[in-house]
C-alpha cells in the first residue's frame, strides 16, 4: 500500500491537472446513469399509450445522453493520458538523475539491461496505473454510489437482493488483487533479466561470434523469455478465474432480479418499465465492479512496478558531497596517497596501506599484473568509490572534503576501453 500511495503522489504532482482531470471522469459517468431512466419511461409510458412523438422525443433524448456520454469521456481520456504522459516524463527524469548521482559501486553490482527495464516497461505500469487505475477510478465511484441509491428509490425489495450478492461479486477482485501483485512482481524482475541478457549479448556480440556462442546465447535468452511468458500468463490465469466467477455471480443476480422483480409487477407493485430499468441500472452498477478486476491488474502491475522503481530512487550513495564541500581551484598537481586501503568486500582488500607522493610535473607509472589494483588505484582519484582506510590529497587537500563536481573537472581521464556515444564528434568531445 506504501508503494501505491507513492506511485499516486508523482500524479498528484500536476496537481490541477490531476483534479481537472478526475472531475472529468465523474462528470463523464453521470450520462450513462440516465439511459437506465429514460428507457424505463419509454417502455411505460411511450408504449403504453402507443404514442409515436412521445417514443420519438424519448429515443431522440437517450441518443443525446450517448452523444453526450461520448464527449465527456474523450476529454476525460485525453486528459488522462496527458497527466500519465508527464507522469511517466517526471519519473523518468528523476530516475535518470538518480543514476548519474548513484557512485560507480552501484552501478558495478547492477544490470544494465534491467535498469533499462525499469525505466521503460516499470515506468509505463505506473503510467497506466495513473491514467486508467487513479484517476479513471473517480469515474467508476461516481457510477457505483448513483446506481445504488436509484436502485434503491426504484424498490427497495430489489435493492436489497442485489446488495446480498455484492459481497460474492467484491471477493473474486480481492482474490485477485491478493495473487497478482507477487505474480506480477516476478514478471517484472524476469523482464528485466530478459532484458540485460539482450544487452549483454548485442555488447558481446563480437565476442560471441568469435566463439561460436550462438547456440548458447539462444538457448539462454529463450530460458528466460519463457519464465517471463510464464509469470505473466499466471497472472492473466488469476484475472480470467476472477472475472469469470464476477460475471457467474451477476448473471444469478440478474435471474434473481427477474424472478422477485416480474412478481413485483403481477403485484402491481411494480412497473414493467421500472423493472426493465433496475435490471440496467444492475449492468450499469456491475461494469465498476467488472472493470474492478481490471483495474486490480493495473494496481498489482504498478506495485511491482514502483517498488522496482523505488528501489533505484531510495538508493543512497556511498560517494557524495558533504554538507561542508568546497570547491577545488587553482590545483598545482601535487597527489599524495596517505596509507590508502580499499575493499570492495569485507573480506578482501582491492588495496592494502598504499602509501606514495606525486610532485607537480611529475609523470608516474603505475605497474602490476592483472587484478593487482592499478585501476582501482586511478578510480579513487575521481572518487568513483571512496577508500575504506587512508586518506587521498591533492595540494594538501583531502578529496572528500571538495565537491565532486570540482574534483572532477580538475582531473583528466583517458580510459582503456573506448566509447562512443551515439552522437555528434563535437558531442562527443
Amino acid at each position: 500500500m506504501r508503494t501505491l500511495l507513492r506511485v499516486t503522489a508523482y500524479g498528484l504532482r500536476r496537481k490541477r491537472l490531476a483534479l481537472i482531470t478526475g472531475i472529468a471522469f465523474a462528470v463523464a459517468s453521470i450520462p450513462p446513469l440516465a439511459a437506465p431512466k429514460l428507457a424505463g419511461f419509454a417502455i411505460d409510458e411511450a408504449l403504453s399509450s402507443g404514442s409515436h412523438g412521445r417514443l420519438l422525443t424519448l429515443a431522440g433524448l437517450i441518443a443525446a445522453v450517448s452523444l453526450l456520454r461520448a464527449a465527456l469521456g474523450y476529454a476525460s481520456m485525453y486528459l488522462a493520458e496527458a497527466i500519465s504522459q508527464r507522469v511517466a516524463y517526471d519519473l523518468r527524469k528523476d530516475f535518470f538523475d538518480q543514476l548519474q548521482n548513484l557512485s560507480q559501486g552501484f552501478h558495478d553490482k547492477q544490470m544494465t539491461g534491467n535498469l533499462m527495464s525499469k525505466a521503460t516497461v516499470d515506468v509505463d505500469a505506473i503510467r497506466m496505473y495513473v491514467a486508467f487505475g487513479f484517476l479513471a477510478g473517480f469515474g467508476s465511484l461516481t457510477v457505483f454510489t448513483t446506481a445504488v441509491v436509484i436502485m434503491i428509490l426504484t424498490n427497495w425489495v430489489l435493492g436489497l437482493v442485489s446488495f446480498v450478492f455484492l459481497p460474492v461479486i467484491i471477493w473474486p477482485s480481492a482474490w485477485m488483487a491478493t495473487r497478482m501483485t507477487p505474480l506480477y512482481e516476478k514478471a517484472h524482475a524476469e523482464t528485466g533479466n530478459m532484458n540485460a541478457a539482450v544487452q549483454e549479448n548485442l555488447s558481446g556480440m563480437r565476442v560471441v561470434k568469435a566463439f561460436g556462442a550462438r547456440e548458447y546465447e539462444t538457448a539462454n535468452f529463450d530460458r528466460k523469455a519463457f519464465s517471463v511468458a510464464t509469470h505473466f500468463n499466471d497472472a492473466g490465469k488469476v484475472l480470467v478465474t476472477g472475472q469469470s466467477t464476477i460475471s457467474l455471480a451477476f448473471a444469478g443476480v440478474t435471474a434473481a432480479i427477474l424472478l422477485i422483480g416480474g412478481t413485483e409487477v403481477f403485484a402491481e407493485r411494480m412497473t414493467p418499465g421500472e423493472l426493465a430499468s433496475f435490471i440496467l441500472y444492475m449492468g450499469v452498477l456491475i461494469r465498476p465492479i467488472n472493470i474492478l478486476g481490471w483495474r486490480f491488474q493495473i494496481f498489482s502491475r504498478a506495485i511491482a512496478a514502483g517498488r522496482r522503481i523505488f528501489e533505484v530512487l531510495d538508493a543512497e550513495s556511498p560517494v557524495k558531497d558533504t554538507p561542508s564541500a568546497k570547491s577545488l581551484h587553482g590545483v598545482r598537481g601535487k597527489l599524495e596517497f596517505d596509507h590508502v586501503s580499499l575493499s570492495y568486500r569485507r573480506d578482501t582488500d582491492a588495496l592494502h596501506d598504499v602509501h606514495f607522493e606525486v610532485m607537480p610535473g611529475q609523470t608516474v607509472a603505475i605497474l602490476g599484473g592483472p587484478g593487482s589494483g592499478k585501476s582501482t588505484i586511478v578510480n579513487l582519484l575521481p572518487r568513483f568509490y571512496d577508500a575504506t582506510s587512508g586518506r587521498i590529497l591533492i595540494d594538501e587537500v583531502d578529496i572528500r572534503e571538495v565537491s565532486l563536481e570540482s574534483l572532477r573537472q580538475n582531473i583528466g581521464i583517458v580510459l582503456q576501453d573506448v566509447f562512443v556515444f551515439s552522437a555528434s564528434i563535437r558531442e562527443n568531445i
